[in-house]
């Protein structure tokens, strides 16, 4: 086999497009820059936040430039987090994803604890430490919305907390016990808890933005900064800083 073959057969050429193979050659060959690798592009504001924090701290500037990376979903940013050994030594690369249902998993041995250097959001997903960050509910919404908005929440946390019992159930029926305090669960935290795509879509109905992405920027506009950084996407940005710094390609270039 030619070396051209080899290639063509390592980043999957002529077949459907492989994100994890096609980062993973880039990484091992090409890529200069520190990058981060994260979810699909439906986050793409807050991508876009955190790559101008990231550039912008001359504090905590890591020498380049980092290089947000797209893979999908969070099954491909594991992927790639367990080849690491390919490519860690040649540029640093720092994970982050989405605890999604993992946020409910109380286990030592289980869900994100598998995976100790993988940066996990502190709620569902990434759209929920936006939203819990700012508040949106009360400077978005119109007054005279307001309480429809609660009650539209109310019904999508009880739909919720069937589906999040029968996981955790594994599948079986859940008992009524079991569900209710899923349901409790939720609305205690339902900003951290509730699937954050389904806390946009509620919003969604109350206010007038015109697509997702205007959506998220009405909610970053929310964020007080003059109180100090929203607290729970700064924690992804230390984060993702120190994780950088932690790798050994990082380390070997600074030394």
């Amino acid at each position: 086999m030619s070396l051209f073959d080899k290639v063509k057969e390592e980043v999957g050429f002529g077949k459907e497009f492989d994100p994890v193979g096609s980062l993973i050659y880039s990484l091992k060959t090409d890529s200069e820059l520190p990058t981060l690798v994260v979810e699909g592009p439906h986050d793409e504001a807050i991508y876009r936040w955190i790559e101008r924090c990231l550039n912008e701290d001359e504090s905590e500037r890591l020498n380049k430039k980092i290089n947000i990376q797209p893979v999908g979903n969070r099954d491909n940013v594991i992927e790639i987090y367990k080849r690491k050994q390919e490519f860690e030594s040649r540029v640093p690369v720092a994970f982050m994803a989405d605890l999604d249902m993992w946020v409910f998993d109380t286990r030592d041995s289980g869900g994100p604890n598998l995976y100790p250097d993988i940066i996990w959001t502190s709620g569902y997903s990434l759209e929920n430490d936006l939203y819990s960050d700012g508040n949106p509910e009360n400077n978005i919404i119109d007054a005279k919305y307001q309480k429809k908005h609660q009650e539209a929440l109310k019904e999508v946390i009880v739909e919720f907390a069937n589906t999040v019992a029968l996981w955790r159930a594994s599948g079986k029926e859940p008992s009524g016990e079991e569900i209710e305090k899923c349901y409790n669960k939720i609305k205690k935290d339902y900003k951290l808890k509730l699937r954050g795509k389904t806390l946009f879509k509620v919003l969604d109905k109350f206010c007038s933005a015109r697509n997702h992405l205007e959506l998220c920027k009405d909610v970053f506009d929310t964020i007080e900064l003059d109180k100090g950084k929203p607290p729970l996407l700064s924690k992804l940005i230390l984060n993702i800083q120190q994780k950088i710094k932690e790798s050994k390609s990082y380390k070997r270039r600074v030394s």
